[in-house]
């Protein structure tokens, strides 16, 4: 009688501890919904935290479901269209040829001033802010240096429906927007 009893609670205790693994393993398996990309570009393979190094960094938030292709390109997007002030060539079409444009205008630019010896950065942040079923909202830093006497830097904010990548604005998330503004 007491080997049975022993060997039924082997039994559940084994049951148990295999849901308990396959609860774990289902969790490690998700992906996040959103993933943090970084490109960096560097001219002549120098380490961005010198003052004589060029080099193109950018971090951008990824979404990894397949529902939500539209907010990677929107990001996307909107990433190339900041930086198009920073590259001189043609507006790149993609975040990769962003960054390798930035450098390569840099190259140019020793090659007919070889006496210059100062370095051009570019560094762009991308963040989600909210990401809702109703909106996701996310926000772009970007601050580059080219030459000149001080960098260039800008923020932006920007808010779309997720499901059709409809730009909201501010009445189409808040009702009364005289109230709101008089509450600022």
């Amino acid at each position: 009688m007491k080997h049975r009893l022993l060997f039924s609670l082997l039994i559940v205790l084994t049951a148990i501890s295999c849901k308990e693994k396959t609860a774990v393993q289902e969790t490690v398996d998700k992906k996040p919904r959103v993933l943090m990309m970084e490109i960096l570009q560097t001219s002549d393979e120098c380490t961005p935290d010198s003052a004589s190094c060029t080099y193109a960094k950018i971090v951008y938030p990824s979404f990894t479901d397949s529902t939500t292709w539209i907010l990677n390109d929107i990001i996307q997007k909107s990433i190339t269209l900041i930086a198009a002030d920073y590259v001189q060539d043609t507006l790149p079409e993609s975040i990769e040829s962003l960054a390798t444009g930035f450098v390569d205008d840099y190259e140019r630019f020793r090659n007919d001033y070889p006496e210059y010896n100062f370095g051009w950065y570019l560094n762009i942040n991308s963040e989600v802010i909210l990401d809702d079923s109703a909106y996701v909202s996310f926000r772009i830093d970007s601050e580059a240096y080219t030459g000149g006497a001080h960098p260039n830097s800008r923020t932006q904010y920007y808010i779309v429906r997720p499901t059709d990548g409809q730009s909201l604005g501010l009445h189409d998330i808040v009702a009364d927007t005289v109230r709101f503004k008089a509450r600022t």
